[in-house]
């Protein structure tokens, strides 16, 4: 209980300012505009086709095994940095953190209690990060491998791949119907 407690009050204390929200979006686009010029781009190119990172319903083992046919040693460890182990671990955390503090700021605009449900739908941008980086696992995985990859952890980076892309879609749904929300309440109070 006394951990609870200290939680909410921790996390209720202020509404997030529109400045300090829009910092952490500007950091996370910043990210990822470098990693599509400096990483996902020359390997996109390489490849031929997108890289996994950017296949939001999955692949197959067969589009698996065509990626990495496409790599020799010296573009698999450009793909294992920057990256999986810069960019693609920054990126995730920064977006989650800014989807988290605008969700808080929106509730709080929208007078809605910031626990129970709520507080689980704004938290959805970190189930996003956890899968984005266990993706990312499977993926270096695959990419230290020197023979096949194992259908199976195909399988399974392929599943963390549509996860990612799910909770990703459901967490900028949630901000997009508290905007919404919001916007109505406000031009509602407006007109009275």
């Amino acid at each position: 209980m006394k951990i609870q407690g200290f939680l909410r009050v921790n996390f209720q204390s202020k509404c997030p300012s529109s400045y300090f929200i829009l910092s952490l979006f500007i950091l996370a686009f910043g990210v990822l505009g470098l990693m599509f010029v400096f990483s996902i781009g020359p390997l996109n190119e390489k490849i031929g086709s997108p890289i996994f990172d950017l296949r939001p319903m999955g692949y197959s083992y067969e589009e698996a095994l065509y990626i990495l046919s496409q790599l020799d040693d010296e573009w698999r460890s450009f793909y294992l940095f920057p990256q999986l182990f810069l960019f693609d671990i920054l990126y995730p955390f920064l977006l989650a953190i800014a989807m988290y503090y605008f969700g808080k700021r929106l509730l709080i605009l929208n007078n809605l209690k910031f626990r129970g449900p709520y507080l689980f739908l704004i938290s959805i941008p970190f189930w996003s990060m956890i899968f984005d980086y266990a993706e990312n696992t499977c993926i270096s995985l695959m990419l230290q491998n020197t023979g096949n990859p194992s259908s199976f952890l195909v399988k399974i980076s392929s599943s963390f791949s549509l996860l990612k892309s799910s909770t990703s879609t459901a967490a900028w749904i949630i901000l997009l119907g508290l905007s919404i929300r919001y916007m109505i309440v406000k031009l509602r109070k407006a007109k009275l």
